[in-house]
């Protein structure tokens, strides 16, 4: 018996500990359903951006109103089904890695055109700014994904997964603030936390290829 707390030593009841695990498992959905709704949110005014700025576009790159509603619509909608059937069918009986390879090398070409256009840099300043931003956030996400991941995998392998997971669903904050601000420390700031975000994904996937993880 424990004088100082009594209901330590408390035997609770079969049913009060089925409830409690119910409570927490609803509490879990809970969360994960509000993130996934964030993210589903996120991923919609994405693909909107194009049409909330098109007077804005259509004035700066002298566009008739034929040619705007080609580059909204029939484009967008002719590359969405030619392209979203391929990649399913690859990413089914193919090699994964190499579809994220093609999306980071869409990504590598689109930054430097983004800091010239919206922050007015430089090449010169360009490379500065993506060095600094893709070396240190590589080097922060592989260690907080790696420790992370043993911290948490040693006891379910789940996490091996969870944490990468996680850190990609997170980024989406941090990457519509760096699409949005015309401020560039905060912007190279935001990307680093952004980037090592996305880079908790790379512990696993090494340890995957080694074989380190069963």
């Amino acid at each position: 018996m424990n004088p100082a707390n009594p209901a330590a030593d408390q035997d609770y009841s079969a049913g009060y500990k089925r409830f409690v695990m119910l409570m927490l498992m609803l509490m879990l959905m809970l969360m994960l359903m509000l993130m996934l709704t964030i993210v589903y949110a996120l991923n919609f005014i994405d693909r909107q951006i194009l049409v909330i700025l098109q007077e804005p576009i259509q004035a700066e790159m002298g566009l008739s109103d034929a040619q705007l509603g080609l580059l909204s619509g029939f484009a967008f909608a002719v590359i969405y089904v030619t392209a979203g059937i391929p990649i399913a069918y690859w990413a089914d009986r193919g090699n994964r890695r190499n579809i994220i390879s093609l999306v980071s090398y869409g990504s590598g070409n689109f930054l430097p055109s983004f800091l010239i256009r919206n922050h007015g840099l430089s090449l010169a300043e360009v490379g500065t700014v993506l060095a600094l931003v893709v070396g240190l956030s590589g080097a922060i996400g592989t260690f907080l994904g790696g420790y992370l991941g043993d911290k948490f995998g040693s006891t379910d392998k789940r996490w091996y997964l969870w944490v990468p997971m996680l850190g990609i669903a997170l980024a989406y904050f941090p990457y519509l603030y760096v699409l949005l601000t015309d401020n560039t420390t905060q912007m190279a700031l935001v990307a680093i936390a952004m980037f090592a975000l996305a880079a908790r994904r790379l512990p696993a996937d090494l340890a995957k290829r080694c074989r380190a993880v069963p």
